[in-house]
């Protein structure tokens, strides 16, 4: 299986100028054009964990992705990624995001890149 990258631009919508998430926002499933939210929460949460390995995707899929993801991480602490199965057509997903504290208490998340393993039939 080969490992598809994709522009954070091409799939979400609630980006600032700068990339930043503003919400509302979505993530569309380049394959079916299922739409899922990112909250402040599950963003904040995703970042406290700080996951640098999959946890929702099946272990033969985690290994695929495993090093587009080490690639990604680059040993920076602002970076984590998030990763899922699209809950309509079932293609797994990797974002990887950054983390800033725009104000104190108030951090800002931006998706850098978008991992798959294929976006059409």
């Amino acid at each position: 299986m080969i490992v598809n990258e994709i522009t954070p631009s091409e799939c979400f919508d609630g980006l600032d100028a700068n990339g930043w998430l503003i919400y509302p926002n979505r993530f569309f499933c380049p394959k079916c054009n299922y739409g899922i939210y990112f909250n402040q929460q599950s963003l904040s949460k995703g970042f406290a964990s700080h996951q640098d390995k999959p946890s929702r995707l099946k272990a033969d899929d985690a290994l695929v992705f495993s090093e587009s993801i080490e690639e990604f991480h680059q040993k920076k602490y602002e970076r984590f990624i998030l990763d899922f199965y699209c809950p309509k057509c079932h293609l797994p997903y990797v974002i990887g995001f950054e983390w800033t504290e725009f104000h104190m208490a108030d951090s800002r998340f931006r998706p850098l890149v978008v991992f798959t393993t294929q976006v059409s039939d």
